[in-house]
């Protein structure tokens, strides 16, 4: 026997099992294979649960086996391959943030033991192709891949690492507020992002003045500048945090920062009696001109045919004959003596006609749009812009 066939031998009468032959073989060692007897080969089938038949010669047996465990090798081979290229999976290097990638890679090159002959090939193949035109340029005449790999982080070091310059940094990071649609948790991680090139020696205290400063919420800031004082930088964010869901919670998960307006809702007056009556109820003359007012003549004659009305906008007539001013309705309330407390009730319920308002919280405030004939084809939309949606004063004020 040789060598080869010594140690089957010992492995064999040792255990008195086949399992670590097999083990063997399953790392790679397909030469035992050639040097075992039948009666160890049929073991070995057996236990891989290979079909085999009684007549298979020695030579057939060793085949089968040997094809057999060539196959797992090569699935194996398959399978690392995909491990490894799921573990170099990072992001492709577009030209943006350069000291963030390179950290990432020599993460991967040390998780995966990459040996140094393929450190380049890494490197180059999670560049874009935008990035790796112009680190071809910056090598030539030489090519990228027959540089090292230091070499050319080096290039691309000077080529793409930002020169950071502690007085815009910081210029920058004063001036950075909270955006109407960010959270509490993305300023934050905004802010510590653009303090790391400032240089200030109080890091913590300069983040919780900004953040203080720069939340767009006049809630949130109401309650941080209450307790600013004495509330270290941690517990300052987590009252943020707290503030910002409650009124989430509160208000079914609408954004804090959303427009609120006032959106007038009508009641109808409860009288016991009453009549409705139009405030130029009285009778009109058929001869009576709609553009100007007057009795002796009639719209088509008139002067003032053409002039635009100041109420509405429209040709045709002017203010006083303006149907839409006149147009509104007052209500004449009679109420007997007797029922005093109905009448209070009618007349309350007449103030609060016009008074009575339900808040919604919407993203945008409807306009006023007025059309306006300006001799085209077609009116003109334009829209009234007064300052606000609604004039207030209050009841008592005479």
């Amino acid at each position: 026997y040789d060598s080869a066939s010594e140690e089957i031998e010992l492995l064999h009468e040792k255990s008195g099992k086949i399992a670590i032959l097999i083990e063997a073989v399953r790392a790679g060692k397909r030469k035992y294979i050639y040097k075992c007897k039948k009666s160890v080969l049929k073991q070995i089938c057996e236990a891989e649960d290979i079909k085999f038949s009684e007549s298979d010669t020695v030579e057939n047996l060793r085949k089968i086996l040997s094809t057999y465990y060539q196959a797992q090798e090569q699935s194996l081979a398959v399978h690392q391959n995909k491990t490894m290229a799921s573990n170099y999976d990072i992001k492709v290097f577009d030209g943006d943030n350069w000291e963030t990638f390179q950290q990432q890679l020599e993460c991967v090159i040390v998780f995966n033991d990459v040996p140094a002959a393929k450190m380049v090939p890494l490197l180059i193949t999670k560049l874009s192709p935008k990035v790796f035109e112009s680190l071809t340029y910056s090598c030539a005449p030489e090519k990228p891949i027959t540089l090292t790999y230091s070499a050319l982080c080096e290039k691309l070091k000077q080529k793409y690492e930002k020169t950071h310059s502690p007085l815009m940094d910081r210029a920058e990071f004063r001036g950075r507020n909270q955006l109407p649609t960010e959270t509490i948790d993305d300023y934050l991680l905004t802010l510590r992002k653009l303090v790391k090139g400032c240089q200030f020696k109080d890091e913590e205290d300069q983040i919780k003045e900004k953040f203080i400063e720069g939340v767009y919420s006049k809630m949130i800031k109401f309650e941080l500048l209450k307790q600013g004082e004495q509330l270290k930088l941690d517990s300052l964010i987590q009252l943020a945090r707290t503030v910002e869901s409650a009124y989430k919670h509160a208000n079914g998960e609408k954004d804090i920062s959303t427009v609120s307006y006032m959106k007038p809702r009508r009641n109808t007056p409860k009288l016991k009696t009453g009549h409705q009556k139009d405030r130029n109820s009285q009778p009109t003359n058929k001869n009576k001109c709609y553009c100007c007012g007057k009795d002796n003549h009639i719209k088509k004659d008139c002067t003032l045919r053409n002039k635009y009305c100041s109420e509405c906008g429209q040709r045709g007539h002017i203010y006083k004959m303006c149907q839409q001013k006149n147009n509104t309705n007052i209500l004449d309330v009679k109420c007997e003596e007797e029922d005093g407390e109905q009448a209070l009730d009618a007349v309350k319920d007449l103030y609060t006609e016009y008074e009575t308002f339900s808040m919604h919280s919407v993203s945008k405030i409807p306009p006023f749009i007025l059309e306006i004939d300006l001799n085209l084809v077609h009116k003109v939309p334009f829209e009234v812009d007064t300052g606000a949606e609604v004039s207030v004063m209050p009841l008592s004020f005479k």
